[in-house]
């Protein structure tokens, strides 16, 4: 059976890298790559450290047609439990600042008391601009065949 965990999180780090010159298209809008640092607190609680590809028109990140992949590495305690793990996640936005996410636990990622993590990972923001994480997580551990 899996266990939901509910966090919260603010961004504490957002830096632009830089793009491959050849990366890039000649003509309209093009891709830009972040380095994202967060704070979470809740169900977990810890810090993370991201690297983000984006498609942003009019580097206007709300608009519409605004899209995102993230490889992220979340180290903290989970529901008591210390370690790290990898998720990755994406998200669009579609009309009028509706956002699509989805997202997974990275397998083969957990470390310390988080290994053998798996689970599914959905990323929102509400009108009031909170930032939240909802993470539904189990174990599977490959010695003792246990979820």
């Amino acid at each position: 059976m899996s266990t939901i965990a509910n966090c919260t999180y603010e961004i504490i780090g957002w830096e632009e890298l830089p793009s491959p010159p050849d990366a890039q298209p000649t003509d309209g809008p093009s891709l830009a790559r972040y380095e994202v640092k967060k704070r979470f607190q809740g169900d977990f609680e810890g810090d993370s450290t991201a690297e983000r590809l984006m498609y942003v028109p009019n580097k206007d990140e709300s608009s519409t047609g605004t899209g995102h992949v993230t490889i992220e590495q979340l180290t903290g305690l989970l529901n008591g439990l210390s370690g790290s793990f990898v998720i990755q996640h994406g998200g669009l936005v579609v009309a009028q600042g509706i956002q699509q996410s989805y997202g997974h636990v990275v397998p083969e990622s957990g470390t310390e008391e988080l290994e053998g993590i798996r689970g599914v990972v959905e990323i929102s923001i509400s009108s009031a601009g909170v930032h939240a994480l909802k993470l539904d997580y189990l174990f599977h551990r490959e010695n003792d065949g246990s979820e």
